[in-house]
């Protein structure tokens, strides 16, 4: 678990992380956080599966559409995540997205979403919760500036790596209960899709869905 509240919070597991799961799974509940974290192309699109386990890729158009009006805060941990969520309102959403072509480190994603997340539930306003997290990365004895220092031409640091966008001031409407959907895509299926480029190395894809 990326972290433990002492709270009520409910876990469903869905049988696929297709395209059509999400939407589904979005139509059928009112959530408040949708946090996806999956493989991204240059293009801005998200690759997920489809019921054969074969890949499908998710444009930026695609996405708005699936979660519009669906959902408030959407956390896209994916390579090209800035262009994955570029058809999204800033005014309807609250939006983190992790940018550029370089993969992060998932032990670095997880120090940033379980920050990120504690304060979020704890009733903190998005910018504050988003801020704490990157000083909670930016600190990390493992992650953090000393390990990965910010140099000219070199790829972003990790605490940098997470931008933020949309309304900074909302916050969830009751911290006090939760509802989560998480599904788990083998790596096989990005593999696929790229071809046999032993440079990739991506976790597998993980879809958590907070209500």
């Amino acid at each position: 678990a990326l972290v433990q509240f002492d709270r009520l919070i409910e876990v469903d597991v869905i049988s696929d992380a297709s395209p059509k799961s999400l939407f589904d799974a979005l139509s059928r509940e009112k959530y408040d956080v949708l946090h996806l974290a999956c493989h991204g192309d240059e293009d801005g699109r998200l690759v997920l599966e489809d019921r054969a386990g074969l890949v499908t890729a998710v444009d930026p158009d695609e996405f708005a559409r699936m979660v519009s009006d669906r959902v408030r805060f959407v956390f896209v941990s994916a390579c090209y995540g800035e262009k994955a969520v570029a058809r999204l309102s800033g005014e309807k959403f609250a939006i983190i997205a992790a940018d550029g072509a370089y993969p992060i480190e998932t032990g670095a994603v997880t120090v940033f979403a379980r920050e990120f997340y504690r304060n979020l539930f704890s009733g903190e306003i998005f910018g504050d919760a988003v801020s704490r997290a990157r000083d909670a990365l930016y600190w990390d004895s493992t992650f953090g500036h000393r390990v990965f220092p910010d140099l000219v031409g070199k790829e972003p640091p990790p605490y940098k790596r997470f931008l933020s966008f949309g309304d900074t001031a909302t916050r969830l409407s009751s911290p006090v209960e939760g509802k989560v959907l998480v599904r788990h895509v083998p790596d096989r299926s990005f593999q696929r899709y790229l071809g046999d480029d032993p440079a990739v190395g991506c976790a597998p894809l993980q879809l958590v869905v907070s209500r």
